[in-house]
């Protein structure tokens, strides 16, 4: 891994102004800011975000030069990342790290997830640790390997995505990390978790308002199903169906619980996909209340 090869992709819809200034200063504050090549900002609102965008830049203090701000229409979260890796990657940067626009790293946030990943052969994809409050899924002690990494702030090498061509874009929104965990694990890599590279994820800190909360649950049901279907669990898949009709008061037709498995008996072996954990998707280290 070479200086300079970093890029970090943002991805934004109607975004607040704090929360992105805050990012953004988090990655000037970097003490390995040079190997950052780039940041890239998708706007998916079609540059409704531009003048929060624009303040949040001039706020932060970054170079403007490392800055390149895309508009574009809403094509979901993972098909965004996707066209900020291949903009990466095609100008020769090594990894991507991809960072929700509600998080804020710590100043050897960037620096720590490099080092783990070199001694890891960036083999492998590469989350960084969620703090005050820890992801639930667990992660080995020793090794570090994780069931998924989740795509808040998750470093993804160049290699990782010639491998799998990125994020599977018929998730629109939620549980594209998980897909992806997945098929980085039946590729024979890894997922880690690394508890050095510290990001805050301001998520609990959003309104207690059921609307809000509804709104946000009613797309993640749908990812959930989709990404049973992908992956061979019938009953996942009508369990979701149920919940999100129980939710909504919509159907969802029937014919598109009949998601055809197009994955190995060994891609699967290797995967081990795991539905058994609700919408956690793995074994839980703790239980919200």
């Amino acid at each position: 891994m070479t200086t300079n090869s970093i890029s970090v992709g943002i991805v934004t819809y109607r975004t607040s102004l704090e929360y992105l200034k805050r990012c953004l200063r988090s990655i000037a504050f970097q003490s390995a800011l040079d190997s950052v090549c780039s940041v890239l900002i998708r706007d998916n609102d079609n540059g409704f975000d531009q003048e929060i965008i624009e303040q949040a830049i001039t706020a932060s203090g970054l170079d403007k030069d490392l800055v390149k701000v895309i508009n574009g229409d809403n094509i979901g979260f993972g098909a965004a990342q996707n066209e900020l890796m291949k903009l990466s990657f095609d100008k020769g940067a090594s990894a991507h790290l991809c960072l929700n626009p509600d998080a804020a790293l710590h100043p050897k946030s960037i620096e720590a997830v490099l080092e783990f990943a070199k001694n890891k052969k960036f083999l492998g994809i590469f989350e960084m640790e969620q703090f005050p409050v820890p992801h639930p899924k667990v992660a080995d002690p020793f090794t570090f390997e994780t069931p998924w990494c989740s795509g808040c702030s998750l470093l993804i090498p160049s290699g990782v995505y010639e491998t799998t061509k990125g994020f599977d874009e018929s998730f629109w929104l939620y549980c594209e990390d998980v897909d992806l965990s997945w098929r980085v694990k039946a590729e024979g890599l890894h997922c880690y978790l690394v508890k050095d590279a510290l990001v805050s994820h301001f998520v609990h800190a959003r309104s207690n308002d059921s609307q809000e909360d509804q709104l946000r649950a009613l797309p993640l049901l749908l990812a959930a199903k989709h990404l049973a279907d992908k992956w061979g669990s019938p009953k996942f898949s009508k369990d979701m169906a149920k919940e999100y009709e129980r939710r909504s008061g919509v159907s969802i037709d029937s014919d598109s619980l009949k998601g055809e498995q197009k994955l190995s008996p060994s891609s699967l072996l290797k995967a081990q996909p795991d539905f058994s954990h609700m919408l956690v998707f793995s074994p839980s280290t703790w239980i919200e209340g």
